[in-house]
């Protein structure tokens, strides 16, 4: 998968082709963009991710560059102004990536992440306002309002059980014992067996709200929230991340 993007970077700079607005922004930006906002979470393991990450932060450095050029400039000062800063975080990315400084990449997501902010507020109608804020007008039908109570709640498990290993949808009569089962062994309204166990129950059904029903995506049940790895388990962290997460565990306990 990074050598077909890479592939698709490199194709969107070759000679014979100018690359529209959307290229750059689609193509390049984008996905060169999350390979370092995403740095701690997708950290480069091997000598072949840290130079796949490499040719990103470089092909990001080469489509900020296009942006400063004269035939990209819509208004001269603010454009270039807000180009420029796009410019300077990843010629950073790329002398990061180049030493594998892991720090310094995580460092450079607040200054990449302001850059793609201002320029999008300044070149994107109504960036950054909800639908209910947007003005109908003409014959435009009026903007929806999403005020109100949403109940996000389900019974579908985070991560997938190994019950239903290999498995990322359930069958409608999965789905249906899966729930009774969930239901029956989450009542708290249930009397305990002794005096002790009842008390130890505390609140009872009323003050919980797990929900009733599994989720459904496109008319199928997931057998959990999580997609994305496919097995549909959160991934373990990398040596460096229990790293990083010890040490602001251990700066926690000192304040």
């Amino acid at each position: 998968m990074r050598t077909l993007t890479w592939s698709l970077l490199l194709l969107a700079f070759q000679p014979s082709h100018s690359p529209t607005m959307s290229d750059l922004m689609v193509k390049i930006i984008y996905p060169a963009s999350d390979s370092i906002f995403y740095i701690t979470t997708r950290t480069p393991g091997t000598d072949a991710e840290w130079a796949a990450l490499q040719k990103n932060t470089e092909a990001l450095e080469q489509a900020a560059r296009e942006l400063i050029e004269p035939r990209r400039a819509r208004d001269r000062e603010r454009w270039l102004a807000d180009a420029q800063l796009m410019v300077d975080a990843s010629v950073k990315a790329v002398a990061a990536a180049k030493t594998r400084d892991l720090k310094g990449l995580e460092d450079l997501n607040d200054a990449l992440y302001t850059s793609c902010v201002q320029c999008h507020q300044h070149y994107r109608p109504n960036y950054g306002r909800g639908l209910a804020q947007q003005p109908a007008s003409g014959n435009q039908h009026p903007a929806p309002s999403i005020e109100g109570v949403w109940n996000f709640s389900t019974l579908t498990p985070f991560e997938r059980s190994q019950e239903f290993s290999g498995k990322p949808y359930m069958t409608d009569a999965e789905a249906a014992a899966f729930e009774a089962r969930t239901i029956e062994q989450g009542n708290r309204d249930r009397r305990g067996a002794s005096p002790e166990a009842d008390v130890g129950g505390a609140y009872n059904e009323f003050w919980f709200d797990r929900g009733l029903r599994l989720a459904t995506m496109n008319g199928r049940h997931p057998s959990s929230l999580v997609v994305d790895p496919s097995d549909g388990r959160v991934p373990p962290l990398t040596a460096a991340a229990q790293q990083r997460a010890a040490a602001r565990a251990a700066e926690r306990r000192q304040h």
